[in-house]
């Protein structure tokens, strides 16, 4: 039996990306999955007052304690399912006893390599500086340079905390015109990721979601018995 960990921040990301990740995980493990998930919403609230250094090291101390929660179900991967908590997941990856896995990695590097003007679509400043981190620590890895924007439409975020799927649908469309004329447009939530087809024919150019790239890297990590490659 194969075990996965999910860890997620908003309880709509349980049953849009943890199911879709699961369902496209069954079609290679039939009936030799379990998944179990494990939620904080305080993660995903939106604190104006902290300094950058109190989140990371809130995020980072909080996490800690979920991961080591997690690793009580001996699972084979753990995945932290929110780009916001990316950062930490790097730090803490070579703590623990199984693979930690950010559901971003994967979708980074693939951005990187497409050598356009990448265009950040959020609906939370949560995720924002995480993924722009994350870019840059890519780019200082291979020895690029890479130029990033951000396009942040919060008017459906409190339709995404209130699990308001038709309006959060609506609003993050709506946003999507913004981003006409764009190179490269990455969706930087799990949330927006659903709608990623949408989001495509209304910017007119490519969309990347990180949820794909996620679950090819779930299907190495399983096939292989969980052994990982900490970088």
């Amino acid at each position: 039996m194969k075990k996965i960990v999910m860890i997620h921040t908003i309880q709509k990301t349980i049953s849009s990306v943890g199911e879709r990740i699961k369902t496209e995980l069954e079609k290679v493990f039939p009936g030799q999955l379990k998944v179990y998930h494990m939620l904080d919403e305080r993660f995903g609230e939106v604190d104006r007052e902290q300094s950058p250094h109190e989140k990371q090291r809130e995020r980072l101390d909080k996490l800690r304690y979920m991961v080591k929660a997690a690793e009580l179900s001996k699972p084979d991967v753990i995945l932290v399912a929110c780009s916001t908590l990316s950062p930490q997941v790097r730090l803490l990856g070579r703590e623990t006893k199984v693979p930690l896995v950010a559901i971003d990695g994967r979708a980074l590097e693939y951005c990187g390599e497409c050598k356009k003007k990448i265009t950040v679509f959020a609906t939370s400043a949560n995720p924002v500086e995480p993924v722009l981190a994350g870019f840059r620590e890519l780019a200082d890895r291979k020895g690029i340079f890479l130029q990033t924007e951000t396009v942040l439409w919060e008017k459906a975020l409190p339709y995404l905390l209130k699990t308001d799927e038709l309006r959060y649908r609506e609003e993050v469309l709506q946003g999507a015109r913004e981003l006409r004329g764009k190179e490269l447009v990455y969706l930087a939530q799990g949330s927006t990721g659903i709608l990623q087809k949408e989001i495509e024919e209304i910017a007119g150019c490519e969309v990347v979601s990180s949820v794909p790239f996620c679950v090819e890297e779930l299907k190495e990590l399983l096939q292989r018995g969980g052994e990982a490659l900490h970088v």
